[in-house]
């Protein structure tokens, strides 16, 4: 019985630590993860890249699409459905036939392609 009475404290105490140790590393992930790579990764839809349609600043396109697309203020280009979702925002601008390749490069560029529609018709 007295082995227990000097043991059992010590396996507690090194539970407790190797608790806290792993607790740390979790924490310290987590913000390693969400913390400045994802800060970093943060753009908005004025930043994109892209050709406005004639007669249109690319200020003004890029607001629009922000309109239509009901996007929030800030993307992020970890996000891995990002390029869907550009491409679905940009698809809802009346004046786009079709959105084709959405490019993100790291850290935070992003290039959209776009195919207007013809109004002349």
């Amino acid at each position: 019985m007295k082995w227990v009475r000097t043991l059992l404290p010590r396996i507690l105490l090194t539970a407790a630590i190797a608790s806290l140790v792993v607790a740390g590393v979790l924490a310290v992930g987590s913000w390693l993860r969400d913390g400045p790579a994802r800060e970093r990764s943060k753009f908005s839809i004025s930043e994109v890249e892209c050709d406005p349609p004639a007669g249109q600043t690319r200020e003004a396109f890029l607001g629009q699409v922000h309109y239509y697309g009901q996007l929030p203020e800030k993307l992020s280009t970890l996000d891995a459905d990002m390029p869907d979702r550009l491409r679905t925002a940009f698809g809802r601008h009346p004046k786009v036939e079709r959105v084709g390749n959405v490019a993100i490069n790291p850290p935070n560029r992003v290039r959209v392609e776009i195919y207007y529609r013809d109004d002349s018709r």
